[in-house]
This record gives C-alpha cells, sequence and structure tokens, in this order.
C-alpha cells in the first residue's frame, strides 16, 4: 500500500526548518511530518508529528504541494505552517535527533525544499 506523507513547511527568515531523522541504522534530513494516519487528515497529521517531534504547536495555514515521494512508493503534501510555540524542544520521538534551519535557496540537495520553492514562486518568505 503506498504511504502517504505529511511534511510541514515552516519558514522563518528565507530560512526553513529541516529535522535528522536517525532510523534503523540510517540518517537523513527532512521536512518535519510523518505517516498520515487512516483517521486523519494531512493538517491534523502535521499538528500531531510536530508535537511529537519537536513539542511544537502549529496552525496549518495552506497545502503547498501534493507531490509523489522519489524514493517509496507514496506521496507527501506539504503543509505552511505557522509556529503557536517557540523554541523548539525535544519532542517524544526518538528518531528525530536534531533539527536546524536552513537557508531555502541552499537546501537544495533536499527534494522537498525543491518542491516548496517551486509552490512559492515569487513569494515572500
Amino acid at each position: 500500500m503506498p504511504r502517504r506523507r505529511a511534511s510541514a513547511v515552516l519558514l522563518r527568515d528565507n530560512r526553513i526548518l529541516m529535522v535528522r531523522i536517525s532510523y534503523h541504522g540510517r540518517t537523513w534530513w527532512c521536512l518535519p511530518g510523518g505517516t498520515i494516519e487512516p483517521d486523519e487528515t494531512p493538517e491534523e497529521t502535521i499538528v500531531r508529528e510536530l508535537r511529537e517531534e519537536l513539542n511544537l504547536r502549529v496552525v496549518c495555514r495552506e497545502r503547498l504541494y501534493e507531490v509523489p515521494m522519489p524514493h517509496e512508493d507514496g506521496f507527501d503534501v506539504g503543509i505552511l505552517v505557522n509556529a503557536r510555540t517557540d523554541p523548539l524542544l525535544p519532542g517524544v520521538d526518538p528518531a528525530v535527533t536534531a533539527w536546524a534551519w536552513y537557508a531555502i535557496d541552499d537546501a537544495t540537495d533536499s527534494w522537498q525544499v525543491v518542491e516548496v520553492r517551486k509552490a512559492l514562486g515569487h513569494r515572500k518568505v
């Protein structure tokens, strides 16, 4: 069955929040988020996952993209969010081992950031 994933797009000063995931011996950087549960909307997934991963409360603003994931069977929904709490604190998800703000123009090795840039076009971030 294809995986359905929701990813949070949190922007600040032309930078985008990314998390480092360490899982089953692999490590990678991606947008925070996770698998959409059968009874959830993508927006509900974002609210739950950001609370679990980063102890962060967010409000979903708009869906920016919905695209196939390049390295697995499924799709990813990117949702622009506003943070209601700050600073970021460790959550309860042990797979999230770090987080960082990346310049949105420099993070071109991330297919998710490429999708965000395409969706935002010339809008000011």
